[in-house]
C-alpha cells in the first residue's frame, strides 16, 4: 500500500489476541483506517475493548498476530526491533495512561513464597492466577487484570511462555539482568543456600559434575541450565547490550569456581600420599 501525500497513516487488518481458550481476549480484531495529515483523532470504546492495544500496535510498540500498519509510507513491522526503536523514537510520541508494568512488577513474585514451600510449584503460574484475582476482585477490569497475567506468567524463564506484549518483554528483561553477570551468581548462590542446594554434585566416579548433564539440582546444575543460557534470550536491544557486558564476569567466575571445586578431588590422594609419608 502506498499513502499519498495527505496520507500518514494506513492500518490494514490489525488482530492481536490475548490468552487462549475461555480466556480468549479479541483485542484488536481486524481493525482498518486510514488517517490524513493534520487530522486529530480521538479513539473511543468501554474499558477493555482494544484501545490501548490498538495504539500500542499503531505506535509499534507491540507487534500485531496480523496485519500491517504503514506511517508515512513505510511497513513499519517490516523493520527489525532495533530499526523500529529508532523509528518509534524519532517518528511517534507515546502519553501513557495505564499502569500494566508497574502493576507487573510488583506482583511478579506474588506466587514465590508458593514456591518455596512446594518447589515443584511454577511461582509465575501461581503468582499469574493470584495476581488476576487480586486485580478484579479489588475492582480492576478484566482486561487489565489479564494483561497483568501474561507479564506475570511470561517473566519466568523456565514456563518457557512467550511475551505477547510490550510491558512483558520489559518485564523479563528487567527480571533476568539480575541473574546475568555477578549480580546473578550472587543472587544465584543465595538462593541455592535458602533451598539447601548444594554447589555440586558427584559423578559415579568420584568426580565433580560441571552440572551440565545433571538432574540432581545445585548451582552448577543452575548455571548451565539456565544463568549460561539467558545471554541470547533478551527481548530488547539495551538488554542484550547490557547482559553481553556483564557475561565473561559470569563465564569467569563458574570456571575458577569448578576448578578450585575439582582441585581436592582430582589432586586430594597423591597430597595425601605425599603428607603421610
Amino acid at each position: 500500500m502506498k499513502l499519498d501525500n495527505d496520507r500518514i497513516l494506513a492500518v490494514d487488518s490489525l488482530v492481536k489476541y490475548y490468552g487462549a481458550g475461555e480466556n480468549l481476549g479479541r483485542a484488536v480484531d481486524h481493525t482498518s483506517l486510514e488517517r490524513e495529515r493534520g487530522k486529530f483523532t480521538v479513539i473511543v470504546g468501554r474499558s477493555g475493548s482494544g484501545k490501548s492495544t490498538l495504539l500500542h500496535l499503531i505506535g509499534g510498540l507491540d507487534r500485531p498476530d496480523e496485519g500491517k500498519v504503514w506511517i508515512e509510507g513505510k511497513d513499519i513491522f517490516a523493520l527489525k526491533d532495533d530499526r523500529l526503536a529508532e523509528f518509534r523514537r524519532k517518528k511517534i510520541g507515546f502519553v501513557f495512561q495505564d499502569f500494566i508494568l508497574i502493576t507487573s512488577c510488583l506482583l511478579h513474585d506474588i506466587g514465590r513464597k508458593d514456591q518455596f514451600e512446594n518447589p515443584s510449584l511454577s511461582h509465575a503460574l501461581l503468582g499469574s492466577e493470584k495476581a488476576y484475582s487480586f486485580l478484579t476482585g479489588h475492582g480492576f477490569d478484566t482486561f487489565f487484570a489479564e494483561q497483568v497475567k501474561l507479564c506475570i506468567l511470561a517473566h519466568s524463564y523456565r514456563q518457557k511462555t512467550p511475551a505477547q506484549n510490550l510491558e512483558a518483554k520489559i518485564l523479563f528483561d528487567a527480571d533476568k539482568l539480575d541473574v546475568v553477570g555477578a549480580i546473578g551468581i550472587a543472587r544465584t548462590l543465595v538462593y541455592t543456600g535458602t533451598v539447601s542446594k548444594p554447589l555440586y554434585s558427584l559423578l559415579p566416579d568420584g568426580s565433580v559434575s560441571t552440572g551440565e548433564h545433571d538432574i540432581t539440582p545445585s548451582f552448577f546444575h543452575e548455571y548451565k541450565h539456565k544463568l549460561s543460557k539467558m545471554y541470547s534470550n533478551f527481548y530488547t536491544a539495551r538488554a542484550a547490550e547490557l547482559a553481553r557486558e556483564r557475561e565473561q564476569t559470569a563465564i569467569d567466575f563458574y570456571n575458577h569456581l569448578y576448578q578450585e571445586s575439582t582441585f581436592p578431588y582430582r589432586h586430594g590422594r597423591e597430597e595425601l600420599d605425599r603428607l603421610v609419608r
